[in-house]
């Protein structure tokens, strides 16, 4: 059994006299402008709901996502369908997002949408009040036949979204095949008039959510378009079927179970978020929940409270372009009961300029769910007002700048209604101000620098409100969900960058900042009085000095490594220096032992220490050509004739005269009339020598052979 609560609007005002002793009662004088017609005297369907507000419906949320983005609708029109019928139903979903009171009067479809868009996902995101009716397609050659199935259905979006232009958007949309009045569907008329699901991969490509309502005018108008037709065992005795708004019972039936889908499609896309049951495959969603229900007082049979024209048509909703709808209501989580925009015994009307000018002592006021319309008065005169709460109503216009003036005020409540323009910029000198609810309006532009300390409570989510988010010590405080579904607001708090100026810098509309610079993210408040927020020079500067100081730690370790090189090198090339005289001495040993008495015994023969070597002349550099000499040649310098031979040098002994920087020296007599000198010069100590001419040997091991005096030339022996 479900049981449904009315919208009840309470209006409390509370006044006290200055002038008199005794507190007196003002009251507020709004005139309602609400027709109400007479209920049906006896049952019109089998429904077994009524209304009334329940504790036992457990409507759950299950974690899945809503639609929470703008919706773009993609309608698919199976068959044939006449202009006129497909210009009905598209001013039906276009008058969703028909929120000017002038184009659509309240109550409106736009009013009953607004309890769809009470629904939250785990975010705290609510279904989008924007429904675009973003594409149509039309397959009125019934490329799947005339009786479709629930996966055929699916055959038809993909051939709808294969053809160009139609789009596939399954990020925002959603699809709606309507199937003309010819077309038969699997259990229509017989357990569904709708129902909605989503496409499967491997048939459509994406996973896309989608509806499907069929024309049930000549197939099961009593099941389907009730209560504008009754069934045959009715007919008798009662007021009979109700005239339907626009004149088309299919149609006009239709529209209220495509009011039934949507929503349920909005708030249950991929069938796990919001519905009631363990069994998501055969869920109780928000419409199911509301089934037959149209107006206060319905329930048992009775569809409720509905409004007729002048001739006789009923509806319970107004559209744009002076279209009329009778559609169903939808379980609101908030009142936990069954709600629409026709509820009897709320306010309707507008206020009157002079309303409240007279309530000077009101301390309250309370306006709450109710339909009231127009811009707000003036509030200026309620000077000891300290709670001001009109949320879910109708309101209009911008921010009233009267409210400036209550500095009294601690509680201000306008979520909810269709203000809109900018905020002002001042808010800030409600310095009482404990809570702030200004969500679910079309508000723009910035966020004002809010630095009450005494602000507990905000919400400015549902808007479009723009740029940077003020990082102030109050606004700080709140989290992401207080700026929910405001796309273009950027900053620190809802950790989004701001593009195209520097991150996190807000300044006001005059020039001046709106806010003091942007503290460190460190939330230690010792932490915030040593630090501040870095801006872009001092960003520079703080590099270059991290720059300097890394190219001075790279330059001393290259320039210690670099002396440690040399050292290394140093010490490597004494060791050898150390290592070649050692084998010099080694080699000749013997002969400075022998010489040291005796000149002919101190001797050693050449021949023994290059008996293991590969005696090689080195070419003298001349101003010619090279000249290219034998190993173990005996060359004789600047053209001079040979005066003894290569076998006589190596046969003579050697004494030991001293060893200089180039090589060792040693003498040795040829005969009683040639002295000559030898010296063994290193190619490791010498690279070049230059005699006379620039004669020159510049690798190996070489013997230079020089005769005393002015006997002979010198000569080389290379080894």
């Amino acid at each position: 059994m479900l049981i449904h609560l009315l919208f009840f609007s309470s209006l409390f005002l509370v006044a006290q006299s200055n002038n008199k002793a005794k507190s007196t009662v003002q009251t507020l004088e709004v005139q309602p402008q609400y027709f109400n017609p007479k209920l049906p005297p006896r049952s019109l369907s089998a429904s077994d709901k009524f209304e009334g507000s329940s504790d036992l419906v457990n409507l759950r949320y299950h974690m899945g996502p809503v639609l929470s983005s703008p919706i773009n609708i993609y309608l698919i029109w199976y068959g044939k369908w006449a202009a006129s019928q497909q210009l009905l139903i598209k001013d039906f979903l276009l008058s969703i997002s028909t929120f000017n009171h002038r184009a659509a009067p309240s109550p409106s479809v736009a009013e009953w949408w607004r309890t769809v868009s009470l629904y939250t996902d785990q975010t705290g995101a609510n279904i989008s009040r924007s429904v675009i009716l973003a594409g149509e397609y039309s397959d009125h050659l019934y490329s799947h036949g005339t009786h479709l199935t629930r996966l055929s259905i699916q055959e038809v979006i993909a051939t709808a979204v294969r053809s160009k232009p139609f789009p596939v958007d399954h990020k925002n949309g959603i699809y709606l095949i309507l199937t003309s009045v010819d077309v038969t569907m699997q259990d229509f008329c017989r357990a569904v008039c709708g129902f909605h699901y989503f496409t499967f991969p491997s048939m459509v490509g994406y996973t896309l959510p989608y509806a499907w309502v069929g024309n049930s005018g000549k197939q099961c108008p009593e099941v389907c378009a009730y209560p504008f037709a009754v069934p045959g065992y009715m007919g008798g005795g009662g007021p009979g079927a109700l005239n339907p708004p626009n004149g088309d019972i299919g149609v006009d039936g239709m529209i209220s179970v495509i009011g039934h889908e949507l929503a349920e499609l909005s708030s249950n896309p991929l069938v796990n978020a919001w519905y009631a049951g363990e069994d998501p495959m055969a869920p109780t969603e928000i419409g199911d929940l509301c089934e037959g229900l149209y107006g206060t007082g319905g329930g048992g049979g009775y569809i409720g409270q509905v409004m007729r024209d002048k001739q006789g048509r009923t509806y319970n909703l107004n559209g744009r372009r002076g279209r009329n709808f009778l559609v169903q209501w939808i379980w609101s989580p908030v009142l936990k009961a069954c709600a629409g925009p026709n509820a009897g015994f709320g306010l309707r009307g507008t206020f009157s300029i002079a309303t409240l000018t007279r309530l000077d002592q009101l301390r309250i006021l309370s306006l709450k769910n109710n339909s009231l319309t127009s811009p707000l008065p003036d509030f200026s005169s309620l000077t000891s007002l300290k709670t001001l709460v009109l949320d879910n109503n109708y309101f209009l216009g911008v921010f009233p700048p009267s409210l400036l003036s209550l500095h009294r005020l601690l509680i201000l409540d306008l979520s909810h209604n269709n203000f809109t323009g900018l905020l002002p910029e001042t808010l800030t000198v409600l310095n009482r101000l404990s809570y702030l609810r200004l969500d679910s309006n079309r508000f723009y532009g910035s966020i004002p620098p809010l630095n009450q300390s005494t602000l507990e409570v905000l919400n400015v989510s549902n808007n479009n409100l723009t740029g940077p988010i003020p990082v102030t010590p109050t606004l700080k405080k709140f989290k992401i969900i207080s700026f929910l579904n405001n796309p273009n607001l950027c900053g620190e708090i809802i950790n989004k960058p701001c593009h195209g100026s520097p991150f996190f810098n807000v300044t006001s509309g005059d020039g001046a900042a709106a806010a003091p610079p942007p503290t460190p993210l460190l939330q230690n408040a010792q932490s915030q009085q040593r630090l501040t927020a870095l801006s872009p020079s001092s960003q520079m500067k703080h590099h270059k000095k991290v720059g300097v100081v890394l190219g001075f730690v790279i330059g001393t370790l290259i320039l210690i490594a670099a002396v440690l090189c040399l050292f290394a090198l140093a010490k490597k090339r004494k060791e050898e220096l150390e290592q070649i005289e050692a084998k010099e001495e080694e080699y000749f040993v013997d002969a400075t032992a022998d010489n040291k008495g005796q000149r002919d015994r101190n001797s050693f023969s050449l021949q023994d220490e290059s008996a293991n070597a590969e005696i090689e002349i080195k070419k003298m550099k001349s101003p010619e050509k090279p000249r290219i000499v034998k190993s173990g040649s005996l060359i004789f310098c600047f053209g001079e004739e040979e005066s003894y031979t290569l076998e006589q040098l190596m046969r003579v002994s050697a004494e030991l005269l001293g060893r200089g920087t180039i090589g060792t020296t040693y003498k040795a007599a040829m005969g009683t009339n040639l002295v000559v000198s030898m010296k063994r010069l290193d190619a490791c100590k010498l690279r070049c020598l230059h005699f006379g001419s620039g004669a020159a040997v510049a690798s190996g091991v070489l013997w230079l052979v020089g005769a005393f005096g002015d006997v002979g030339s010198p000569c080389f022996l290379k080894t």
